[in-house]
């Protein structure tokens, strides 16, 4: 019988990592006064320049993969980095550059290789164990709690998507000199302007304007330092500071020293200039890098938040990082919570979700971890608190279709298939912001507030992915129109100037006004649909699903059909009438206010386009054409396809009442 893997949650470490921490407190205390280059170094910095010793990250821009990581060299373990151009093909996990290596390798190796999970038949353990899954305590509502940790989004849950789109709207040739004005809203991470700019010609010569705003400092912290780096410093060397910047719990030690030592001076000398201004003031500061610029508009007291950012959070250590992220990612009491999104997943995707929960390192599956030493404050910006829920993950922010083709050898190792896709597309992303004309502005306000602070510019395309602002619960869609329509462009200056609009909840919040009746009638439909995919959805697994059967009679089920009938009822969730639903949200989407969603466009100015020209309507849902294999991938990730977006365009006017407003100049980036 195969042997199943550490698959164990605890609130400590576990597995390989427990025995390098023992040297990590050592490490990080090098790090109490962290070493910076001299003023010469730092002057050069500030201007904007290249300083002649850019650090050298090429082992981690290109990772060895030779998985024998504890070999032994004069007494010192001293990992293999030869080229793995050897798989092992009963795992396609890891790589090896001999069967020397993998030999050395197999003890360690072996319970990765012989892991359940990568097995057709995994079950997960409440099957196993003859007992439903434990749906946690009730909330105020009497639900399970399906979320556990704390709500914020560091890292995005919804594909990338490219707002430009420029094939199907301005066009190529169109847009070659043209002028561009982006606003992200509540904008959350960088993906979505990574994408946007590297779906630009490579030979665009016009000037290009984005915007961004995150009421959440440690989203904006994130994102000024990513680009910072990614302006700085040549690509080959922001590529690799990007990536774990972003997504690794803990970072190499040269990656600390490089952002210590040629990004922090740029927000260390803002401080300096800031001691006299006022608590509470709102402080602008543009950084250039040639014809390229960056401008942070904070409060003083986020400035100096950003400064410390890398100085050591009471000498929090490796160890205690990873403490503080496995009680969210490895909470006993969500044993049965992950089972049941494993049980679902791709067989050769559940290891490296399962090592990454553990570990939280975006790296190769067979690639050395102990270089990564020092715990990455962008996330552990307050003591003791790991700040995303137990179920984040950097795959759910990207296509699959996109990052999969990425894959090598190890077919099976799904975050080296992605490390790999992310090492690609942040180095278009970095040549062409070093070569395009381009004006970034960072705010982190509440996004209702945002308008007063960009009163002489308008914008060809407004995004609201992300946040999910424009549902009931938050800012809502009235209040968005009524505070961002004014600021897109007119047809006249762009006709194809769009406001995008995400809903994240608006069918779950339509489905919960409905009666009991219409409920069960749309279960029944969803089962329906289900059994195109799933034909063992019996009778009796649907009746259970609806309520007629108690927990007595899937308890009398065989282990493996236990499991099924669980995973049936989640796969319900795909085949819900999310079009109607949604058409009864549209029709009053703000429920103090009369009025459907078309009425409150005209009002401001704007109305629903009829046809989509940036993203699908809905780009997640399953559709007529999904095949089998599809509809699997699907369930491997986090969403059943009730996102919804809208598109919205200026509605015709007078050309005589026009306003003409600048743009890069009026927003003054100096």
């Amino acid at each position: 019988m195969s042997a199943a893997p550490p698959h164990r949650f605890s609130r400590g470490l576990t597995g390989p990592c427990a025995d390098r921490h023992k040297q990590i407190l050592a490490a990080n205390r090098e790090f109490s006064n962290p070493p910076h280059s001299q003023l010469a170094v730092a002057a050069a910095t500030l201007t904007g320049k290249m300083v002649p010793n850019t650090p050298d990250l090429s082992e981690f821009f290109n990772p060895h993969l030779c998985a024998n990581t504890d070999r032994m060299v004069n007494g010192r373990i001293s990992p293999c980095k030869q080229k793995a151009t050897m798989v092992c093909s009963k795992c396609y996990l890891v790589q090896y550059c001999c069967k020397a290596c993998q030999v050395a390798n197999w003890k360690l190796h072996k319970p990765s290789c012989n892991s359940e999970l990568l097995e057709e038949s995994y079950l997960p353990r409440y099957a196993k164990e003859n007992r439903l899954p434990y749906n946690g305590p009730p909330d105020l509502t009497g639900a399970g709690k399906w979320f556990f940790g704390l709500n914020q989004y560091l890292w995005g849950n919804m594909p990338a998507l490219d707002v430009l789109n420029m094939d199907k709207n301005e066009g190529k040739d169109s847009i070659m000199e043209r002028d561009i004005n982006l606003l992200f809203a509540a904008s959350g991470d960088l993906r979505n302007v990574v994408k946007t700019i590297v779906g630009l010609p490579e030979d665009y010569a016009g000037n290009f304007v984005v915007v961004m705003n995150d009421e959440n400092f440690a989203v904006t912290a994130r994102n000024a330092l990513l680009l910072l780096s990614a302006m700085h410093f040549e690509p080959e060397t922001a590529v690799p500071i990007m990536i774990h910047l972003w997504y690794s719990v803990l970072l190499p030690l040269p990656i600390v020293r490089a952002l210590q030592d040629y990004i922090l001076p740029y927000v260390q000398d803002v401080c300096e200039k800031l001691e006299s201004k006022a608590t509470g003031s709102q402080q602008a500061k543009t950084f250039k890098f040639g014809h390229r610029s960056i401008r942070l508009v904070l409060k003083k007291e986020a400035w100096v938040r950003l400064s410390n950012m890398f100085m050591p959070l009471n000498q929090l250590s490796s160890h205690r990082a990873m403490q503080i992220r496995q009680a969210t990612t490895c909470a006993p009491e969500r044993i049965d919570f992950f089972d049941r999104a494993l049980y679902n997943m791709l067989p050769g995707q559940r290891s490296g979700v399962w090592r990454f929960r553990q570990d939280g390192l975006l790296i190769p599956y067979g690639t050395s971890r102990k270089p990564f030493e020092y715990p990455n404050p962008t996330f552990f910006v307050e003591k003791d608190v790991w700040p995303m829920r137990d179920d984040a993950d950097p795959l759910a922010g990207w296509s699959y279709n996109e990052y999969i083709t990425h894959s090598k050898a190890a077919k099976n190792d799904v975050y080296g298939t992605f490390f790999n896709f992310l090492r690609s597309l942040f180095m278009e992303f970095c040549k062409q912001i070093h070569s395009v004309k381009i004006a970034f502005t960072l705010f982190d306000v509440d996004a209702v507030k945002l308008p007063s602070y960009l009163t002489d510019i308008t914008f060809d395309r407004i995004e609201f992915k992300v946040s999910n602002v424009c549902d009931r619960g938050y800012i809502g869609a009235s209040q968005t129109l009524e505070a961002f329509s004014p600021m897109l462009k007119a047809k006249t200056e762009n006709p194809h100037a769009t406001l995008i609009m995400l809903f994240l909840n608006a069918v779950d919040e339509a489905e919960i006004g409905m009666n009991p009746q219409t409920k069960v009638n749309s279960i029944l439909l969803g089962m329906s649909r289900v059994r195109r995919f799933m034909p063992e959805a019996s009778v009796n697994i649907i009746n259970m699903i609806l309520g007629v059967f108690d927990s007595h009679y899937l308890l009398q089920l065989p282990a493996t059909d236990l499991a099924e009938s669980i995973t049936i009822g989640d796969a319900a969730n795909f085949f819900r009438d999310f079009d109607g639903l949604f058409s009864t949200y549209l029709q009053r989407p703000v429920l103090q206010q009369s009025g459907s969603m078309e009425d409150f466009a005209q009002k401001h100015g704007v109305k629903i386009k009829a046809q989509h020209t940036i993203v699908k309507p809905w780009p997640c849902r399953l559709t007529d054409e999904t095949t089998l294999a599809e509809f699997n991938i699907m369930r491997s990730g986090s969403l059943f396809g009730s996102q919804r977006y809208m598109e919205f365009e200026k509605l015709e006017e007078n050309p005589d009442e026009a306003t003409e407003l600048s743009s890069l100049e009026q927003l003054s980036f100096k």
